[in-house]
């Protein structure tokens, strides 16, 4: 009612998920007291409703640039459209939920990574970067942008040296695994399985469950 009486922009609808199962499966609600936020072409569902999450839901679909998401390709890395495990099309399929854009770009071929770019994303590279491409990494970080590197054990040689220009140390190792429990989960030796997580650490504080990691260097 707030929102309502504030702005002539927002109106809002309540609607029983029992009665309308139509509406309910096209805006993919799940659970009840959910509330959907639309503009446009944008949704955004929230599950728990307060002041925060709806205020956040609307500058979702109503800001008018979007956050675009860039993989690199063109030395082996995931593939975006790959529905395997070994892929990132599930997680591709997240972060377009977020409202964001999701794009491919070869580097080598393009030269420069557009002013568009929020995050660059480089998915376990099976070969070295060429020198132009970190070069051109190094002025889009420079400048003040956001890159996620994955790198796999014995993958991404000079990525990792890189890496170590902004004091991040990539191991040229294996996590193992020396427990038996990773093995009662179908895992080995190889798939690290942590359980506790530093709950005052602004990345790990909401990390409750078991996690593994197949396959991670140090």
């Amino acid at each position: 009612d707030e929102y309502d009486y504030r702005s002539g922009n927002l109106s809002y609808e309540l609607i029983d998920p029992d009665e309308e199962p139509g509406i309910r499966k096209r805006y993919g609600v799940t659970s009840y007291n959910s509330v959907v936020v639309e503009a446009s072409a944008k949704r955004e569902l929230i599950t728990e409703l307060n002041e925060t999450n709806l205020t956040n839901a609307i500058i979702k679909v109503t800001r008018e640039q979007d956050k675009v998401i860039y993989f690199l390709t063109g030395h082996g890395e995931r593939k975006i459209s790959d529905t395997t495990p070994q892929g990132y099309n599930d997680a591709v399929e997240a972060i377009k939920k977020e409202n964001h854009l999701v794009r491919e770009i070869n580097l080598a071929m393009r030269g420069t990574i557009p002013d568009s770019c929020t995050v660059l994303i480089i998915a376990s590279p099976q070969t070295d970067l060429f020198p132009t491409e970190l070069d051109s990494i190094k002025d889009f970080i420079d400048d003040g942008g956001k890159v996620i590197a994955m790198l796999d054990p014995d993958r991404g040689g000079n990525l990792r040296s890189f890496l170590e220009n902004y004091k991040v140390t990539v191991g040229n190792d294996m996590v193992i695994e020396r427990s038996a429990i990773s093995q009662l989960f179908g895992g080995g030796p190889a798939v690290p399985l942590v359980q506790n997580y530093d709950s005052n650490h602004t990345i790990t504080k909401e990390f409750g469950v078991m996690t593994f990691y197949p396959y991670a260097s140090s």
